[in-house]
């Protein structure tokens, strides 16, 4: 015979979900099913980017600020030309010979 115990409970970070169900005998085997509401408000608190509770506007500016701002630092060609040498100097890995 299969009873139902039904619970709700809210998905902490790391997507850790807790439920408590003291009417269960220890060492019960249970099946767990996980039924999400997507109501506008549990939409809304999925949402993790972030950028996404600022208007366009703001959005627009977070990006513009962020875009170019490696334009005037003095380390970018030492880097880039870091990079470059290391690419040339990898001769690939050895070749096996059928002779060996």
């Amino acid at each position: 015979m299969i009873n139902g115990i039904r619970k709700n409970a809210v998905v902490k970070p790391g997507g850790f979900i807790e439920l408590q169900a003291t009417e269960l005998p220890v060492g019960t085997t249970v099946e767990v099913i996980v039924l999400v509401d997507e109501t506008p408000t549990s939409q809304a608190s999925m949402s993790t980017h972030p950028l996404a509770n600022l208007s366009k506007a703001e959005r627009t500016a977070k990006i513009q600020a962020a875009l170019g701002s490696w334009k005037n630092d003095s380390e970018i060609t030492e880097i880039f030309s870091e990079i470059d040498r290391e690419r040339h100097a990898y001769q690939g890995r050895p070749l096996a010979t059928f002779d060996e």
